[in-house]
């Protein structure tokens, strides 16, 4: 809300300056500007608008980027447990399950293939700042159970955003851990979901289906909610 009101007074300046929105935000006129221009439009004021986004509060807000050394603590592992049949998250720096009250995590799946988690309830930490904003593979929430058993994994950030291929990539990384997938729920922004169903009952249904083969040899299907 603070960004897109600052961002309107960027737009309407007379004479446009041609500065870029955050240089002008934190170097040039902007620097002191209030977020809305309550001299031209005082209902505004009255209403409320900007009252939470004054500049000296705003600039006080800073997303702090984690480094390599201090994601270590975010790190884990999935591993099978129940001869195979299930999935477990484990942190890499103790081995141990994560085994909270906490059932839903944050996590990013890294290019490198390193997988980090943190509980949604932290604040001050989301996608971007867990791997500093770096490219991913795939960005969501996991669902985790009794004893660390992985349950769900959704696919929803607003920074790297659920696709398909973040499915696909996070879907194959797990297959060549030789992890049983189908211990899992898979679930895409947009209303996507990985279904048991026969892809002759998919298609009767008349719902948008797109196939993929998987390496163990079955398929895998994403069917329109």
């Amino acid at each position: 809300m603070c960004f897109s009101l600052y961002h309107r007074r960027w737009m309407e300046q007379e004479p446009f300056s041609g500065v870029p929105f955050y240089d002008w935000l934190d170097f040039g006129s902007g620097k002191n500007i209030t977020p809305v221009d309550y001299e031209a439009h005082p209902e505004l004021r009255n209403r409320g608008w900007g009252i939470d986004c004054p500049k000296e509060k705003f600039n006080d807000r800073k997303l702090h980027y984690l480094n390599q050394e201090e994601r270590k603590q975010y790190a884990v592992d999935l591993t099978p447990f129940k001869n195979g049949e299930l999935v477990r998250v484990t942190y890499q720096k103790s081995g141990a399950p994560i085994d909270d009250d906490t059932e839903v995590y944050l996590f990013v799946l890294s290019i490198d293939g390193m997988l980090y988690v943190i509980p949604d309830a932290h604040q001050s930490i989301g996608h971007s700042t867990l791997i500093a904003s770096e490219p991913a593979l795939a960005a969501g929430e996991l669902l985790i159970g009794k004893k660390g058993r992985l349950e769900d994994v959704e696919f929803s950030s607003g920074h790297y955003r659920g696709r398909v291929s973040s499915f696909v990539a996070m879907y194959n990384w797990m297959i060549d851990l030789g992890l049983n997938t189908s211990s899992v729920d898979f679930e895409l922004r947009g209303g996507w979901n990985v279904t048991a169903k026969s892809k002759r009952d998919a298609l009767k249904s008349g719902k948008k289906v797109v196939f993929l083969e998987n390496n163990g040899g079955g398929e895998v299907f994403l069917v329109e909610k």
